[in-house]
């Protein structure tokens, strides 16, 4: 407790990572009585204005008010001594802007359903791409004929999406897909979205959307292992690899369920 004092909490790593975390910051709140001063990229800091737990917001990068204390947001488990029973907290916990919806839904609005966004790969530059991230084709498996995917991929790998796999009825929305504002409309909207480890993944969980997670043998570590739930989101499911860069299972599984 430190009430009286301005503590700011501030992200230091991913997009994922911040979306993650946000849950924590009105916790971090409650426990200290303190003012919070919650500072995050300035690419997410829209969604981050519609969130709940701080008294003043910045970019990071600008120069945030006086204060007593900071804590990255990724060590607020261990400052505050939280366990996973902790978890998942208030979910959803983010939302998107009801204008970019209304935007997206009238785009959407003549495809038929399900609507299920696709995303394959993460950020070419994490030091762990190799392992986590697929190309379009390996999700053929996927493809059925009253199913309506959804590119929302970005990046280089997006282009392709020009040549979907055989039978997979895929819009490309890539290209239009200017921001996480976008990204979260389009996730509100979708019936389900499946993906790689990365931001997006994250982004719904904290919209409380369903997500559906391809997890490599060796996962990140907020995954724990031997379990297709999460402590974190409540409506999404791991598919995880039952062999090293072996994704066969994995599409099998999702085939199946996708089929149900």
């Amino acid at each position: 407790p430190i009430p009286g004092k301005t503590l700011l909490i501030h992200d230091e790593q991913g997009f994922g990572d911040t979306f993650q975390f946000m849950r924590m910051v009105p916790w971090a709140k409650a426990r200290s009585g303190a003012r919070v001063v919650l500072e995050v990229n300035a690419e997410i800091l829209p969604l981050a204005q519609r969130s709940q737990g701080f008294d003043d917001i910045v970019a990071r990068g600008s120069l945030p008010p006086a204060f007593d204390l900071h804590c990255e947001m990724m060590s607020l488990p261990m400052a505050m001594g939280l366990t996973l029973s902790d978890l998942p907290g208030q979910v959803p916990y983010l939302s998107a802007d009801p204008q970019r919806c209304s935007k997206w839904r009238g785009r959407l609005a003549d495809l038929p359903r399900p609507l299920v966004a696709l995303v394959w790969a993460g950020r070419p530059t994490h030091f762990n791409d190799a392992n986590r991230s697929i190309t379009l084709a390996q999700l053929a498996p996927l493809a059925r004929r009253n199913v309506t995917f959804l590119s929302i991929q970005k990046g280089p790998v997006a282009t392709q999406a020009t040549a979907p796999p055989p039978g997979m009825s895929l819009v490309s929305l890539s290209d239009d897909i200017h921001d996480f504002e976008d990204t979260a409309a389009i996730l509100s909207i979708a019936d389900l979205l499946i993906s790689v480890d990365s931001s997006p993944v994250h982004l719904a969980g904290a919209l409380g959307r369903p997500v559906w997670v391809m997890l490599p043998f060796v996962p990140d570590w907020r995954w724990l292992l031997e379990r297709t739930d999460t402590p974190w989101y409540p409506q999404t499911r791991l598919f995880r690899q039952t062999a090293r860069d072996d994704w066969g299972d994995v599409m099998a599984a999702m085939a199946r369920e996708l089929a149900r």
